[in-house]
């Protein structure tokens, strides 16, 4: 559970400077790792028989919406539309944040 922590914090600072993020490119790179850090995870946990085929598909969905906002946000950085890239980067993070919960659930 320690990675999908670490890697929602790294989502939640991807807009902070302070924190070394400093394009939406690499706000939206921070996305995608954050997902993929996800899926991995819940990986790990099917792997170990602490996720349920249950719990895998809804993992597995709210994933998908996470990554269809990490899709919104690098089209919206494409056509140089920084405002709602920043919103699908927060919509991702909402949705991360239902994903880790879902996660916790599973245990």
């Amino acid at each position: 559970m320690r990675v999908i922590t670490t890697a929602l914090l790294a989502l939640a600072l991807a807009g902070c400077p302070s924190a070394g993020v400093k394009t939406p490119r690499e706000g939206v790179a921070a996305c995608y790792y954050t997902v993929r850090a996800a899926f991995d995870t819940a990986s790990d946990l099917r792997a170990r028989g602490q996720l349920s085929d249950s719990s895998r598909a809804k993992v597995l969905s709210i994933g998908d919406k996470a990554l269809a906002s990490c899709d919104a946000a690098r089209l919206a950085v494409g056509a140089g539309d920084l405002s709602k890239a920043e919103n699908q980067l927060k919509a991702a993070e909402l949705i991360l944040l239902q994903l880790e919960a879902a996660l916790k659930e599973s245990k």
